[in-house]
């Protein structure tokens, strides 16, 4: 058996069309990553500047109702432009202004830029304007002089007694939800300030506004949990997010990462990359049969002291070895990609899952992490792999063996496992398609599947089996029936 494999691995070693494959594949690989890195990335705060002015030129003055419109994006514009001139882009102002904008920041700034207009625009075409005019003013000074001054842990001091005077509002008509918001704005604010995190553009920041809006969602889940099992699903998306929330807040690690750094890109390979491992794979299970028939060698090995069986198994266990070859080579090239363009140093940052039958955070490096994805991807490879190698068996012809395979896996990019569209109480067809059941990082720790309630990681992996045993049965059957004849 081991020669049999021996001789495989070199028949698939000495094509020269396999290092041709692989160069190709390199610089399509490499090619994105370059792309990527020259990207123009816009501030928050110049894309928002830029929307509004577009805003403003679509906008019929004409009337009245235009009129105003026409002068609140106005003002909004000015407001924007005045904090990018005096404290930049990427500032904690900046953020403040456009994303704490519920009676803190911006809302006082519009009010009292508005009142410096309304005179001005009154006089000319005679538009109302109703502001609180004083304490616009107010409030716009005090903030302008936080600004001015660069305390942010003052600002948000200040943002948190706003929400303790509208608490004590919502409190007098038992508004559960609005008081529950305003209890977590608070909250966040207190982290903010023990933690001691700034307002702004970082990782630190977003761990907590994704504290803050996950925590509310749980409390919504709560209150809405027997509606529907999307409410469930939801449930554990809050309650990873929140969990990886307070982690990366508590240990001060960006287990998140930005999305094109090098360790997320390479963390998501078997996600992004699929489809060149797929590829490779059909290449080795397409013609592994069907070039042997062709050519008339197969003969050469039949006359030899092995059973059909044996050959074909070592052909199959071949092709096992090089689904894992095509992982580990395409996992490579996103590897060297990365760390010629990128920082590598963000591969020190570990990597989290969410474990829900174990309600914990797994903390991992980066090599664990990309060995539970591709054993998670790998039903994918293998039921691509076998289909191929069964196609390639009985009809003899590496064309057929590639287009039908490769059609499989497009459909399942296109739909997915997107099997609802009925009511949960009925089970369709399609759950049981193995393109259904194959990508097992739906279902992984306990994940509850976006689509099906049906769908676990055992009834997948069940699927799976019995579609891989009946494939690999088939296959054998046809080899030991089949009438090889010199061609």
């Amino acid at each position: 058996m081991i020669n049999l494999i021996k001789n495989e691995l070199e028949k698939i070693f000495t094509k020269k069309s396999l290092y041709i494959i692989l160069l190709i594949l390199f610089v399509i690989i490499f090619g994105t990553y370059i792309n990527e890195r020259n990207e123009n990335v816009r501030s928050e705060l110049e894309l928002e500047i830029q929307n509004v002015e577009i805003q403003k030129s679509n906008i019929d003055t004409t009337s009245n109702s235009g009129l105003r419109e026409y002068l609140e994006l106005d003002t909004k514009c000015d407001i924007l432009q005045d904090i990018q001139e005096r404290y930049g882009n990427n500032s904690w102002q900046a953020y403040v202004v456009l994303n704490e904008n519920d009676y803190c920041a911006y809302s006082y700034y519009h009010d009292y830029y508005l009142f410096e207009k309304e005179n001005e625009y009154s006089e000319n075409n005679k538009i109302e304007i109703t502001i609180s005019v004083k304490e616009a003013k107010e409030k716009y000074e005090e903030i302008d002089r936080i600004f001015r001054n660069n305390i942010w842990n003052e600002f948000a001091e200040f943002q948190n007694k706003i929400y303790q005077q509208q608490k004590l509002t919502y409190d007098k008509i038992e508004d559960k939800k609005v008081i529950k918001e305003l209890e977590i704005k608070s909250e966040k604010i207190d982290i903010r300030l023990r933690e001691n995190i700034p307002f702004g553009y970082t990782y630190l920041n977003n761990a907590i506004e994704d504290y803050g809006r996950s925590k509310y969602g749980l409390y919504l889940d709560e209150l809405n949990k027997k509606s529907s099992y999307y409410v469930e699903v939801n449930h554990q998306i809050n309650l990873e997010n929140m969990e990886k929330s307070k982690y990366i807040i508590e240990s001060k690690k960006d287990i998140q990462g930005k999305e094109d750094d090098a360790r997320n890109s390479i963390a998501n390979t078997f996600d992004t990359h699929q489809l060149f491992i797929v590829l490779l794979t059909v290449y080795f299970s397409a013609t592994i049969i069907s070039e042997e028939i062709n050519r008339g060698t197969i003969r050469q090995l039949l006359i030899r002291p092995y059973g059909r069986s044996k050959i074909l198994l070592s052909k199959l266990i071949t092709l096992l070895l090089m689904i894992i070859f095509s992982s580990v080579i395409v996992l490579n090239m996103v590897i060297i990609s990365n760390m010629l363009l990128k920082d590598i140093n963000t591969l020190k940052i570990p990597m989290a899952i969410y474990n829900f039958n174990t309600n914990n955070l797994m903390i991992m490096n980066i090599g664990r992490y990309l060995l539970i994805q591709f054993l998670a991807k790998l039903p994918i490879f293998l039921g691509i792999c076998l289909v191929s190698f069964l196609i390639s068996t009985l009809s003899e012809n590496s064309i057929i063996a590639t287009i039908i395979p490769l059609g499989i896996y497009i459909y399942s990019i296109i739909y997915g496992n997107n099997v609802t569209g009925g009511a949960f109480e009925t089970i369709p067809p399609k759950v049981f398609l193995l393109t259904s059941n194959w990508n097992l990082s739906s279902t992984l720790f306990g994940k509850l599947n976006a689509d099906y309630k049906i769908f676990t990681i055992q009834f997948q992996i069940a699927m799976c089996v019995l579609y891989f045993i009946t494939i690999i049965i088939g296959t054998f059957l046809d080899f030991q029936l089949k009438d090889i004849k010199n061609k």
